[in-house]
């Protein structure tokens, strides 16, 4: 289901593929809100968590990693793209979702992805650009440490994404080529596109 989500998606079927990643979550356990009202107390109550764990970070990284838990991270991730361009309440519950999830688990490339997808949402919907900073520089570093091409691109891409949103289109602009290069050396098409676009 994360994979045929993910194809979905690729392939501008964007309701079909937010069916299969929901259900996907829904299968492993997690509750997958229904209603807005669902999504809104959802997005609250991560909210809250968030705050949590920014107050006290060193409780973070504690739960050990699993099948199911790389899995959830990993739909809670494919779930939240379709969800940038389509809603913003259900945005905000699967990214914070995400954000938390990958916050209990050990250093990974979820935990990566999430940081740089924070920094851009909390940019352009917050306009609270030092917060954005810092987890983009922490995407940034987890990226180094895993030697990871593609996602270098991803956080360059939406680093370029939060310094657009911030007006600082020169930076940007630095950023979005930083992604071209690394989205073309990963040979993924799909997101040097976009990249380019942006």
């Amino acid at each position: 289901e994360w994979l045929q989500g993910e194809n979905a998606c690729k392939q501008g079927a964007v309701k079909k593929g937010i069916a299969y990643y929901e259900q996907g979550l829904r299968r492993l356990g997690n509750r997958v809100p229904r209603t807005r009202v669902g999504f809104a107390l959802g997005a609250a109550r991560e909210l809250l968590v968030q705050g949590f764990h920014t107050l006290f970070p060193k409780r973070l990284h504690k739960k050990p990693m699993s099948r199911e838990l790389a899995l959830t991270s990993e739909l809670l991730v494919g779930v939240s793209q379709p969800y940038f361009f389509s809603d913003m309440l259900k945005l905000g519950w699967s990214h914070l979702r995400g954000l938390n999830l990958a916050e209990e688990l050990p250093p990974s490339r979820q935990l990566a992805f999430h940081y740089s997808h924070h920094s851009c949402f909390i940019s352009m919907t917050f306009a609270w650009y030092s917060r954005a900073h810092r987890h983009s520089e922490r995407s940034a570093e987890l990226r180094r440490g895993l030697n990871d091409v593609w996602g270098t691109g991803h956080t360059n891409s939406y680093q370029g994404l939060g310094l657009y949103g911030a007006a600082r289109y020169e930076d940007a602009i630095e950023y979005f080529l930083k992604a071209i290069d690394a989205f073309n050396q990963a040979g993924d098409m799909w997101d040097l596109n976009l990249a380019r676009f942006h």
